[in-house]
């Protein structure tokens, strides 16, 4: 290894093992900014290479690559569900289809085949396109650290995803949902998804020291998730920083969340106000916040006795969201309220809403300089 300033540059050089053509040591350069950054770059070379990630051998597998590429994740920079997403479909979906094939023979043919195939085996559309994403960010890996020349999956065919219709309940089958509901064990969360307009993960993973029904207005301090990794749950951080916010509960929630923690309270062996803070609002007998996916298929059997078909947790999210544009409330204040991170999510999702909106300020401007115009 060796660290050398050429053209006013300052270049680390690591051997990567291997022969070129003339029998000269194959290495890898890169350009740092300072000589901190290129000792640092240094090491980071060196630690990949012992791994194995900076060998351009010519027997090097895409399988190979992928796997040790998965296995160096950083968990400091991804969260550990994107980590596993990432594993899952190198696992499932390209290991199976172009894994024997050496790295540096990968063309957009093979990534193009293999996106058939999985058509062709009923994996949707979005599903394809996240697992090729998958397959490019490691190929641009592979690119900077000169393991291959090209990125094979950013030169394969666009994957066409097809905009879903989304799926809204209407203010006026509320009440027959609610009705529905009534006496299940996940009637009040429920009520909290529709009240709140939070996350499934960050409504299971509410502790009651999170909850502060005696401040005006009464809040629900969100700063946590439980988030399904793999076929196990979780506590995570919220989706975004944004995300970790205090949002508003209304009374009738205040109320059913009262008479909640009165009856945990009187659960107890001995039954005691403090010690329950800690504790998780909706949670199963052992302590552990309930599975998203059981409550999700729960919301699906109350939706379907009501005549609302396909319903979860995101519908009830959208449906406030909705109720809450229709009473006037600002766009950018319903995105912070929502722990969306860019508003222009916010007005992508509801642009059933802000289309109307729109219109409604169309009308008022038409009216307010009709009687101002110079056109007599």
């Amino acid at each position: 290894m060796a660290i050398f300033k050429r053209n006013g540059k300052i270049v680390v050089e690591v051997a990567t093992g291997g022969k070129t053509k003339n029998g000269a040591v194959k290495r890898t350069r890169r350009v740092a900014v300072n000589m901190t950054q290129a000792k640092k770059l240094e090491t980071k070379l060196k630690s990949e290479r012992d791994r194995g990630l900076l060998i351009p051998s010519a027997n090097l597998t895409v399988s190979t690559f992928l796997q040790q590429w998965a296995d160096q994740l950083d968990d400091k920079v991804l969260k550990a569900r994107t980590i596993e997403s990432y594993r899952q479909n190198i696992r499932d979906h390209i290991i199976p289809h172009i894994g024997s094939i050496k790295l540096t023979n990968l063309h957009q043919t093979h990534v193009n085949h293999m996106m058939k195939t999985l058509e062709d085996n009923n994996l949707g559309p979005n599903s394809r396109r996240i697992t090729k994403r998958v397959l490019s960010t490691a190929l641009s890996y592979a690119e900077r650290n000169d393991l291959v020349t090209r990125n094979a999956a950013k030169l394969s065919e666009k994957i066409s995803v097809p905009k879903r219709k989304p799926l809204y309940i209407q203010p006026e089958q509320l009440s027959d949902l609610f009705a529905s509901m009534q006496g299940h064990r996940f009637e009040d969360l429920y009520y909290l998804y529709a009240h709140t307009g939070i996350r499934r993960g960050e409504g299971l993973a509410i502790k009651w020291s999170d909850v502060h029904m005696t401040t005006t207005p009464p809040t629900v301090t969100i700063q946590r998730s439980w988030t399904q990794i793999g076929n196990h749950y979780e506590i995570t951080s919220p989706k975004t920083e944004d995300s970790i916010r205090q949002v508003p509960i209304t009374p009738e929630l205040v109320q059913r969340l009262t008479k909640r923690k009165e009856q945990a309270i009187q659960r107890q062996f001995e039954p005691n106000t403090s010690d329950i803070e800690d504790q998780y609002v909706f949670a199963t007998i052992d302590g552990i916040p309930y599975r998203g996916d059981a409550v999700t298929k729960e919301l699906a059997k109350i939706g379907n006795s009501a005549g609302i078909p396909n319903i979860g947790p995101h519908q009830l999210r959208h449906l406030h969201a909705s109720m809450v544009l229709g009473q006037g409330i600002d766009i950018a204040v319903l995105s912070k309220h929502l722990g969306h991170t860019n508003i222009g999510t916010t007005v992508n999702i509801y642009t059933h809403q802000t289309n109307r909106m729109v219109k409604q300020v169309e009308e008022q401007l038409v009216q307010a300089f009709s009687s101002t115009s110079t056109h007599r």
